[in-house]
């Protein structure tokens, strides 16, 4: 697996974002202007793809 498309935990989304919390993650998915990357979810389990998370930063940086 390339680095590009590894997967990230919740916990590691978290901290990527500047240590926000589980409640602003939550909010982030149900804010569809915000557009924050989908999960994709295995079992119970939330991760979501660094290049996405790359991708979604990258985009708020040029809108702003």
């Amino acid at each position: 697996m390339q680095s590009e498309n590894k997967l990230l935990t919740q916990a590691e989304v978290r901290s990527a974002m500047g240590g926000v919390t589980s409640m602003t993650i939550w909010r982030w998915l149900q804010d569809q202007k915000l557009d924050f990357p989908k999960p994709i979810k295995i079992k119970t389990r939330n991760y979501w793809r660094s290049s996405d998370l790359s991708s979604w930063i990258e985009s708020k940086g040029e809108a702003a």
